[in-house]
């Protein structure tokens, strides 16, 4: 067919010769650009693996934080405000002014309640009595909780490998607590239901942000007033309490833990945009195996827990129910 063509062609010998070059280049930027891609996400594993390193690190750093006797709100307010000062500091020094425009202000509020300051608050009520280990796990279970909410919402449509995946994260989390504690290696239903409030409120943070995220948004920017308004919520609960937690002197254990924690908080949201924008979300949505499987190592490693065999087949048992859960999509480049 193409010899045909070609002879059908009666142009110019010049001009045939200038569109097979045009071509060709066409041909080999495509393919430049297609190998670029390629380049870009392998290169973005080492940031990947970074950052799931420091969110499973954080599990157990909520240990050593609620170990120290503050109230779990006190902790959470100290953690976030060091966040917002990161965050705050990179918005000013990129330039990015924070809008408080109604719309941004509904997002700021929306996201930062069930974003930061319930899902902290319960997270920090849980570390003191749950493995760092198993509340790795319990947060793993946030997509599952997402895709059923969506569905209920009808913002998702019912699909075959989806729902396996939502069966077998909720069969994880009852090999956690069906079979008695002694089996499980100590997990406590009551404070294992505290935990799981996280991933619960992160699933409905997700719907609240795609609703509220103001179009013209810029995401650090976003992702610092967030902060902010977490800040200012879990003051208004905790000052007048007397729930805070001093960072001033003297120092111990838990300080440097609170201080590793709002580090990571600021830190992490830099370098999940960063990943983001460069690889796509389905590149970054392996980020989930990378968090818990450390936070489970994080756990042995500080705290030498060792888990009995339930524990690690529900640990297999939801890594797989997030691997089926996760939306079928075309790799962004």
């Amino acid at each position: 067919m193409l010899g045909i063509a070609q002879g059908c062609d009666r142009s110019p010998p010049v001009v045939r010769r200038a569109r097979a070059g045009a071509d060709l280049q066409v041909r080999c930027r495509e393919r430049e650009k297609e190998a670029g891609h390629i380049v870009t996400r392998f290169g973005m594993y080492g940031p990947l693996a970074l950052l799931g390193t420091f969110w499973g690190f954080s599990f157990s750093m909520a240990k050593v934080a609620a170990g120290g006797g503050g109230a779990p709100i006190g902790i959470a307010l100290s953690a976030t405000c060091i966040g917002a000062l990161i965050l705050l500091a990179v918005s000013r020094l990129k330039g990015i002014r924070l809008p408080l425009r109604r719309n941004y202000l509904a997002y700021y509020l929306a996201t930062g309640t069930c974003g930061i300051a319930l899902p902290s608050t319960a997270f920090y009520s849980a570390a003191f009595h749950l493995p760092a280990g198993v509340l790795s796990m319990a947060v793993a279970t946030s997509p599952m909780l997402t895709y059923a909410l969506a569905m209920m919402l009808g913002m998702e449509r019912p699909e075959g490998r989806r729902l396996i995946g939502l069966a077998l994260g909720l069969a994880g989390v009852a090999l956690l607590v069906l079979p008695g504690r002694a089996l499980a290696g100590g997990v406590d239903p009551l404070w294992l239901g505290v935990a799981l409030v996280a991933p619960a409120c992160y699933a409905v943070n997700g719907i609240l942000g795609a609703h509220f995220r103001p179009p013209d948004g810029v995401n650090i920017g976003l992702a610092c007033g967030m902060l902010m308004a977490a800040a200012l919520i879990l003051a208004l609960i905790a000052v007048p309490g007397g729930l805070t937690v001093s960072m001033l002197p003297p120092w111990n254990i838990s300080h440097l833990a609170i201080l590793i924690l709002g580090s990571i908080s600021g830190g992490a949201f830099i370098l999940f945009f960063y990943i983001l924008t460069r690889a796509g979300p389905v590149f970054f949505s392996q980020v989930g195996y990378i968090v818990t499987g450390t936070g489970v190592v994080w756990g042995m490693v500080l705290f030498g827990e060792r888990h009995g065999l339930v524990v690690w087949l529900a640990l297999a048992v939801i890594i797989a129910g997030v691997a089926l859960v996760q939306p079928r999509g075309q790799a962004s480049p």
